[in-house]
């Protein structure tokens, strides 16, 4: 919605980043890292805001898995990424 798959999928990449569906996130996943005033989405953003956090804190030598075996973030990135124009429906 914000920005289209083909761009999001390079920057995903380039950071060996991908997630997957929540539906109490929501559909506009660019939003998800300040969006601290629903209690669907706070633990994900503040969750986030610590894996940006270590990343700085290590001087970017370590990217931790903020939510360990969680379905929300995967490090390192596991399976392929869209590269068409859809969104998530």
């Amino acid at each position: 919605m914000t920005v289209p798959n083909p761009t999001t999928c390079a920057i995903l990449r380039a950071g060996g980043l991908a997630y997957q569906a929540n539906p109490a996130v929501g559909k506009n996943l660019h939003v998800f890292l300040t969006n601290i005033g629903s209690a669907a989405t706070v633990g994900y953003a503040l969750t986030a805001q610590r894996q940006i956090a270590a990343f700085f804190a290590s001087r970017g030598l370590s990217t931790i898995d903020p939510d360990g075996a969680g379905l929300f973030f995967e490090t390192p990135i596991q399976g392929l990424l869209p590269e068409s124009l859809n969104f998530i429906p």
